[in-house]
């Protein structure tokens, strides 16, 4: 369950109009539907956390499944099963969270890639969700945050110059209890960058966006 065609915002120092869809900004491309994102990548699920390999319902360390590795900080994982309240929506399939602060890294080891999506649960009470997307050096290519609400399932996809090896993700202060969480981990190339037509205004909606620099989006 994905919410199409949503418009997205960049939080930056300065007010700038930048067209819908695919926005750049230092070494991250941002996509907030997953049709604009599936236009210019070629990926595909890597991770469902449906297999009966990850432990369900209950606290845990770190995990690796699918060659990936999934670390908390410092409180444990949670894989809630499907379904399970207080996501905001129903998850009608396995949700990757935390217990008490949810605050963790996905590293990709092997499975580096230049595009990474997710779909993103948001448990609305005023604290964003930021994600974090680190190289191969462990250089901070840009960080997104997220305070879109409850009202769906949202998309997030990101395309960078180079592989990126690990993602934070990270609610309020660095770990709020706030039931946020990640499904359907997806990874691959990217093959073009496809905006949408128009134009917003920056601070409008709940995505924002910490880089450097604007890179422009043919």
């Amino acid at each position: 369950m994905r919410h199409a065609g949503l418009l997205f915002l960049l939080l930056i120092t300065s007010v700038v109009c930048l067209p819908l869809g695919g926005i750049g900004l230092a070494d991250l491309t941002v996509y907030t539907d997953f049709a604009s994102f599936d236009g210019a990548t070629d990926t595909a699920i890597v991770e469902n956390f449906e297999s009966a390999t990850i432990p369900k319902n209950t606290g845990m360390g770190s995990f690796t499944s699918q060659g990936i590795t999934y670390q908390p900080f410092p409180a444990p994982l949670y894989v809630a099963a499907a379904p399970h309240g207080g996501f905001g929506t129903t998850p009608t399939s396995a949700v990757l969270t935390g217990i008490g602060d949810e605050f963790f890294q996905i590293l990709l080891n092997d499975k580096a890639a230049k595009a990474v999506g997710f779909d993103v649960y948001l448990n609305y009470v005023g604290s964003p969700v930021t994600t974090e997307y680190y190289g191969s050096t462990g250089n901070l290519l840009g960080s997104v945050s997220d305070n879109r609400g409850t009202a769906s399932v949202w998309f997030l996809g990101v395309l960078a110059d180079e592989a990126i090896h690990k993602v934070v993700w990270k609610t309020g202060n660095y770990g709020d209890q706030l039931n946020t969480g990640i499904d359907n981990l997806r990874l691959g190339t990217v093959t073009s960058v496809v905006p949408v037509p128009g134009a917003m205004l920056l601070g409008f909606l709940g995505l924002g966006y910490a880089g450097m620099r604007l890179r422009k989006v043919a």
